[in-house]
């Protein structure tokens, strides 16, 4: 993955925090991360955020706003991260419905994705 600006995405099903950090230690030994780490704010990205502030690596949070869409919360905070984080590429734990929607996405704009565990639900194109 040649990547600079990268999100990284896992839901409630997206593995230990321990496997997050491996994964980022991984992508950081690959390739450097300079510009940011694009996350969602779920509860679980704390290990990634705090991994960022260790490494130097600026983070950047898109804050999920269930007032303002409802339901649609989690679809919305998709696009924003694709559309407006433009990130070069994904670093995908696993996870579920959210984000399989996320990596649909990211298929249907081309951005490369890393699924450094597998992924039990393989994103399709929109």
């Amino acid at each position: 993955m040649d990547s600079n600006r990268v999100l990284i995405c896992g839901g409630e099903a997206g593995g230990s925090p321990h496997a997050c950090l491996k994964a980022l230690g991984q992508l950081l030994s690959l390739r450097k991360i300079d510009v940011a780490l694009i996350h969602g704010g779920h509860p679980h990205a704390e290990t990634a955020q705090r991994w960022a502030a260790s490494n130097g690596v600026d983070h950047i949070v898109y804050a999920l706003n269930v007032r303002r869409h409802g339901d649609k919360a989690w679809r919305h905070l998709n696009r924003l991260v694709i559309e407006h984080g433009h990130p070069d590429g994904i670093v995908a734990l696993n996870g579920g419905q959210g984000i399989d929607h996320l990596l649909r996405l990211a298929v249907r704009e081309g951005i490369p994705i890393w699924m450094p565990y597998g992924n039990r639900h393989q994103p399709k194109a929109c």
